[in-house]
């Protein structure tokens, strides 16, 4: 007990005053008790010779913790200190008193006050571990929802950037994390842009996140011909475009078909597009609904990468 924080004794005289009450109220019965004890003729004539001075410490100790205030912590971890004091004392004394039966009772009574403490400092420490796991699960719900998240990769849609089973963070925070339960965004970072491979609500079930490459950018003519994408009638620029091969599928990916992105909207591909249900299929991604960039595979551990 003489190890106990400042912290947790300030805590538990803060939260537990009923039992912290009814130690100090016991504690000064006790010591009042035993000082008249180590005080009395009859207490000093059964002891040994050499157990004098152990009596004297014992009226000491008593005198110490009636004169102390327990209503702060340091005070109380000195009532605490002066009683582990006794104790040992006491223990010393039983070993060569006669009067051992008497010693044994105030021993008694010294194991119920420190299960008193014992008894308020588990309460106090079991609210401490509560209240960090609910601060760790708000930091954590935070962090989730405007830093960063992971992801499991449920398809071969993005093969090979991406393949089945892999662990991905997502960084929320680059286009702007949207607020819960609202409409309202932070500020972004930047803007999306071509080639960045985003996470997003699938438009078709909002319970659903999809993640695929974005290609068209709001306003942009968009069109797929000849396994190549083309952007307001030009090839795309970026190398990762030419490393894939598209084919033309669905009502928004026909040959010869020219898309025009809406505003705020945006068109996006899966990498394994002969496998890829994406924008061709069901058309645009709203801005509101893209929920971060994919930024690296972290399991498994062979695999460990950024995402490019």
């Amino acid at each position: 007990m003489t190890n106990l924080r400042k912290k947790i004794i300030t805590k538990i005289l803060q939260k537990d005053q009923g039992n912290i009450h009814d130690f100090i109220s016991k504690l000064k019965l006790f010591v009042r008790k035993l000082r008249k004890f180590a005080e009395s003729i009859d207490g000093i004539r059964h002891c040994h010779p050499k157990s004098f001075c152990s009596y004297c410490n014992l009226i000491f100790f008593c005198d110490n913790i009636l004169a102390l205030e327990a209503n702060g912590a340091e005070s109380f971890l000195s009532c605490l200190r002066e009683l582990n004091k006794i104790q040992k004392h006491l223990l010393i004394l039983r070993k060569k008193s006669a009067d051992a039966r008497q010693l044994d009772l105030f021993l008694e009574e010294i194991g119920l006050l420190f299960r008193i403490v014992r008894r308020a400092l588990w309460k106090i420490q079991v609210w401490d571990w509560f209240d960090s796991i609910i601060v760790a699960f708000l930091l954590a719900m935070i962090f989730r929802a405007f830093i960063v998240q992971a992801f499991r990769i449920p398809s071969g849609s993005m093969r090979m950037t991406l393949v089945e089973g892999d662990m991905i963070l997502v960084n929320k925070f680059i286009y702007g994390a949207k607020i819960p339960f609202t409409n309202l965004r932070l500020p972004a970072i930047r803007q999306p842009k071509r080639a960045d491979v985003i996470v997003f609500i699938y438009p078709e079930d909002k319970k659903k996140d999809f993640i695929k490459r974005l290609v068209g950018l709001p306003g942009e003519t968009v069109e797929i011909k000849g396994g190549s994408i083309y952007i307001n009638n030009k090839a795309a620029s970026e190398a990762i475009f030419n490393q894939i091969y598209y084919f033309n599928k669905g009502d928004f990916g026909l040959a010869d078909q020219k898309i025009i992105v809406p505003p705020e909207n945006y068109f996006v591909l899966g990498d394994n597009s002969a496998s890829s249900k994406d924008s061709r299929y069901w058309g645009f991604v709203p801005k509101d609904d893209i929920l971060g960039q994919a930024m690296i595979i972290y399991w498994p551990l062979q695999r460990i990468r950024v995402i490019k």
